[in-house]
């Protein structure tokens, strides 16, 4: 009778831990252009009832181009500061813009390219039909 009543113990003693919630790492769950939502699953013990409940802990990363949209996959993906340097020019792609620079930038020959969005590089407003910009870039 004792060895039965043993048994039966360990029995429910070990069902009792697979029933425990176990904590879930922090993971992001919706990406955004400029925000991420980051989640992760506690497990949160009631003081009166001792009883376990699996509580979903949650906040809002914001930042400006956070992500970018990746054409390839049509998935948002986390922005990259990186700059990749090709046989053809310097390409950034892993961010909100593309662009693509000529290795020299000062030869007239070679150009600059940005993709899906355009980017200004200069301007002005003035009242005089006689004012300009002028810009001028040097090698180095």
């Amino acid at each position: 009778m004792k060895r039965l009543l043993f048994s039966l113990g360990g029995l429910f003693s070990s069902v009792s831990l697979f029933a425990q919630i176990l904590p879930t790492p922090w993971t992001v769950t919706t990406r955004e252009p400029h925000a991420s939502v980051w989640e992760s699953i506690r497990a949160v013990t009631d003081p009166i009832t001792g009883e376990q409940r699996a509580e979903r802990h949650s906040f809002v990363e914001l930042a400006t181009s956070l992500n970018y949209f990746d054409e390839a996959t049509g998935q948002w993906l986390p922005s990259a500061q990186v700059w990749q340097v090709l046989p053809g020019g310097i390409v950034y792609q892993f961010g909100r813009h593309k662009i693509i620079l000529a290795q020299n930038i000062n030869d007239p020959a070679q150009s600059i390219c940005s993709r899906r969005r355009p980017m200004i590089f200069g301007s002005s407003a003035t009242r005089s039909p006689s004012a300009c910009l002028i810009q001028s870039m040097a090698s180095t």
